[in-house]
């Protein structure tokens, strides 16, 4: 059984330039991605941490319907909506009871798609709203009447914060021949914070991965056809495998039998 080892020379030329460009690239381009994943994981983190807490109470002085029957109402419109109750940085930004609200109507049955904004509220530079992005609605019969309850989640807008996920309810319900009566609820849930841990892990390991590539060794791989018998015999003194299309100095290739 004989062993082989040689070096190979394209056109004269050791591949050896390549497989140095080869490594460089390896070792580069894990350090870009692990630089830009961290980057947009630490501006979600910093984004998340100005979000808010907080809910808001509304009634209203009237509510019209498309149908005086209020089961097969399809839309409603409200007057002279005001605030009852706050509470977290509503109530830190001076939210009042009775405080004017505007707080748009809109097609619950079958409900739209979203109400953008479903209320809005200023005082003086601040301004407080929410965006509905979500809408459901559901009939429920109730003794003498029945109610609409209609929901959804959405994004809660406060001067001075980021905007927080949130969710929202309105009820719309009438009892014999009384009036629709309204009220709704908003509240902003901001997402939990990890203190950071999933960062500092996440950067570790993206760290990690950028050490390992830039110090793994790379190894030339030789193609299976590549790995036959090298011819000898030529009378430049040269072996040749034309199977892979390169020229190993004879003199250089060693032998030995066992």
């Amino acid at each position: 059984m004989a062993r082989f080892r040689a070096t190979a020379y394209v056109h004269g030329t050791k591949k050896n330039n390549s497989l140095q460009i080869m490594k460089t690239n390896t070792a580069i381009f894990p350090a870009i991605l692990a630089a830009s994943v961290l980057a947009a994981v630490l501006a979600g983190a910093n984004a998340r941490a100005n979000q808010f807490t907080g809910s808001i109470a509304f009634t209203a002085l009237g509510v019209t319907t498309d149908n005086p029957v209020l089961q097969d109402a399809t839309t409603f419109a409200l007057v002279h909506t005001i605030t009852t109750q706050t509470t977290g940085e509503y109530s830190t930004m001076g939210i009042l009871d009775f405080q004017p609200v505007t707080f748009n109507g809109f097609r619950f049955n079958p409900p739209i798609s979203s109400v953008i904004p479903l209320w809005t509220l200023t005082m003086g530079s601040d301004v407080a709203s929410f965006d509905a992005t979500t809408v459901m609605s559901e009939w429920y019969n109730t003794v003498g009447g029945g109610e609409w309850v209609i929901s959804g989640s959405g994004m809660a807008s406060l001067t001075g914060f980021t905007d927080t996920p949130g969710t929202w309810t309105v009820n719309l319900s009438a009892s014999g021949n009384e009036s629709i009566a309204f009220d709704a609820t908003a509240d902003a849930i901001p997402r939990v914070p990890d203190g950071g841990a999933s960062v500092a892990l996440l950067g570790g390991g993206l760290v990690a991965i950028c050490l390992f590539a830039g110090k793994a060794p790379v190894k030339a791989q030789t193609a299976p056809a590549c790995k036959s018998t090298l011819f000898r015999g030529m009378a430049s003194g040269y072996s040749a495998n034309p199977l892979c299309g390169f020229v190993v100095p004879a003199r250089i290739l060693e032998s030995k039998n066992k």
